[in-house]
């Protein structure tokens, strides 16, 4: 990271981890901005979705608590963002 700004390079870092978001933000806070990305959509589209890639209940599972925890994160510690990304979905599952 140092060396990308050392030469002017963008640089990105996915992260969902408070303390090392926390972290980067307190070594380099003139030029660091936090974004959450935020999806949302219905928990029935997500599921169906993931049923149609024949993923498993249980993995499923996994994942829809992963999205639900890291939009908690969000909300808890709203202080850490400088910005929010949000991808709506929305499908009509009637057929």
């Amino acid at each position: 990271m140092d060396e990308s700004i050392d030469h002017n390079r963008i640089h990105f870092i996915i992260c969902n981890d408070v303390d090392t978001i926390e972290k980067i933000k307190s070594d380099y806070p003139d030029i660091v901005k936090v974004i959450f990305l935020r999806f949302d959509a219905p928990k029935e589209v997500l599921e169906s979705i993931q049923k149609t890639r024949r993923i498993s209940d249980d993995e499923i599972g996994i994942r829809l608590s992963k999205i639900q925890l890291l939009n908690q994160m969000f909300i808890d510690r709203s202080d850490l963002f400088d910005e929010v990304i949000k991808t709506t979905l929305e499908i009509n599952l009637k057929k």
